[in-house]
């Protein structure tokens, strides 16, 4: 069995009840319940949260609650993974069988079902001690990159100014959507980006990482595009 976990806990420093707020209609954390449920390879789908706002629209949506989760893993500096852990070894030790897990952000709602089915198939070929991770080409050449200092452009390394930018090797980031592996893989290893990590590369316009206000506005404004509204 597959299942994906979604970490949803109440606030937000940055962007305010981002897991919830409203998407192009519905609540963010909605449209990416639902594009997990669209996409075949997921069997159940799993909300951790804290609240009880988040537990019930997570319900309305399909998605199922094991329940609360404890405060010790509610706070601003519990890791993600922390908690897809505690949430999988919680569902194992109920003598669920879970093949595969996904951790999937509630705002990754330009996530599409194919990276998803993608990405399990990737970890089937894998098998245990593999992660696979959705990430995005940067729009422009990390190597020209500058800083800002009174008011002034400080380049990075000025040497890269002077090559172009189609001779200089494309770099990528995490697109913030979904980390998939084995089950045993989430209990006994931490993602992390290295040589155990394989990205599933997916368009710039679908990899937008909501953490500030202008990054909601872009998504919203792409999402018209891709999903209606």
């Amino acid at each position: 069995m597959n299942i994906a976990i979604i970490p949803a806990r109440a606030g937000s420093q940055r962007v305010k009840n981002k897991n919830i707020r409203e998407f192009l209609g519905a609540p963010i954390i909605g449209h990416v319940i639902q594009t997990l449920k669209a996409s075949s390879c997921i069997d159940l789908v799993y909300v951790s949260t804290d609240c009880e706002n988040i537990a019930a629209i997570a319900s309305s949506f399909g998605a199922r609650i094991r329940g609360l989760r404890p405060s010790d893993l509610s706070g601003h500096h519990v890791g993600s993974s922390q908690v897809v852990k505690y949430e999988a070894s919680e569902l194992l030790a109920s003598g669920l069988e879970i093949d595969n897990i996904a951790e999937v952000y509630a705002t990754a709602a330009l996530m599409s079902t194919e990276s998803l089915r993608a990405a399990f198939e990737k970890v089937d070929k894998l098998g245990e001690g593999f992660y696979v991770f959705a990430a995005c080409e940067f729009a422009s050449p990390i190597e020209r990159s500058f800083k800002i200092v009174d008011g002034r452009c400080d380049p990075v390394k000025a040497s890269f100014f002077n090559i172009r930018t189609q001779d200089l090797t494309p770099s990528f980031h995490d697109a913030g959507q979904f980390y998939v592996a084995k089950a045993a893989t989430w209990m006994t290893q931490p993602f992390r980006f290295d040589d155990r990590s394989y990205p599933i590369r997916i368009p710039r316009y679908r990899g937008v990482d909501i953490d500030w206000e202008e990054d909601w506005v872009m998504a919203e404004a792409l999402g018209k595009s891709l999903l209606g509204g």
